[in-house]
């Protein structure tokens, strides 16, 4: 009786493992053992078989013959794409690899548009749709919403939908300037979000805030600090890359600005004007996603 226990249990545990188990054929003549999540228009979402609760993996149904699943369902993904193959037989779960070959032979012959046996779009793992990896890029931006002429940055980029992204960027630039009786050291810190619309060419759409301290340093009189704040909108274009490499944007920038506050909350000294006239070009490099 303890024996008989032990082997249900043991049936119990091993049992949902292997019920999970379905057979994906491709039309290139492999088939991987999976466990479907979904059958979506355009493609047949998955988990591995040992990972019911890991990341899901989709493969294009262009490129999928036939799903067999463990209950014995079959799902005759190619036919129902291209119903001029009705009269095939569907692939079942004892065909011979043989039969299986001589099946997409003869499909091959009789399509206008031959199934693409020699390129094999085997498992996607480049995609999944519940975490989409973001791409990391640094760049140097000449003018822009910079007073300091330039700026080295940050950008990370996080696709939403296909074609729909947000970049998040951080910027900061250090310049000297040389005066008749001073020395100012100034140092600006910029953070921006856009709007990104496009897959490697981009509309792009944002608004940034810049604070500049300036360190004035006299010396014959004492050294004082004079704070400028700018809120820029950007409008350009930028190249990026899915992919990663060569990065590049240029905009037009207006910008928001206050000048003149001793310190960041001197509203007294501070004075407020709207400056029409920006243009910011940047180079960089998109690091390749790691998903």
């Amino acid at each position: 009786m303890k024996k008989l226990t032990i082997l249900s249990c043991a049936l119990f545990l091993v049992l949902p493992k292997i019920s999970s188990q379905d057979t994906v054929k491709l039309t290139t003549g492999d088939k991987i053992i999976v466990n479907v999540v979904e059958t979506g228009e355009k493609y047949v979402k998955y988990r591995k078989i040992d990972k019911h609760n890991g990341r899901i993996y989709k493969q294009d149904k262009e490129f999928v013959f036939v799903i067999l699943y463990e209950n014995g369902t079959v799902d005759s993904v190619f036919q129902k794409l291209n119903p001029n193959y009705g009269h095939i037989k569907t692939v079942v779960a004892n065909n011979t690899q043989q039969e299986y070959t001589e099946i997409i032979q003869q499909l091959e012959k009789t399509s206008k548009n031959k199934i693409i046996l020699t390129e094999k779009k085997g498992i996607d793992n480049s995609d999944d749709e519940e975490t989409q990896a973001g791409q990391h890029t640094i760049y140097v931006e000449g003018f822009g919403n910079y007073i300091n002429f330039y700026s080295i940055g940050y950008d990370y980029t996080l696709k939403l939908k296909e074609k729909h992204k947000l970049s998040f960027n951080f910027g900061v630039s250090y310049f000297l300037r040389h005066y008749v009786n001073a020395i100012c050291s100034s140092i600006t810190f910029a953070p921006e979000i856009n709007y990104l619309y496009g897959k490697n060419h981009h509309f792009e759409l944002g608004v940034g805030f810049l604070y500049d301290l300036e360190l004035f340093h006299h010396p014959l009189e004492s050294s004082y600090t004079n704070n400028e704040w700018f809120v820029p909108i950007r409008v350009g274009y930028r190249y990026q890359r899915e992919k990663g490499g060569f990065f590049f944007k240029i905009a037009y920038i207006p910008s928001f600005t206050s000048y003149g506050a001793v310190t960041f909350t001197d509203n007294e000294n501070a004075k407020f004007w709207f400056m029409p006239f920006g243009v910011g070009v940047a180079f960089g490099y998109t690091f390749k996603n790691r998903k």
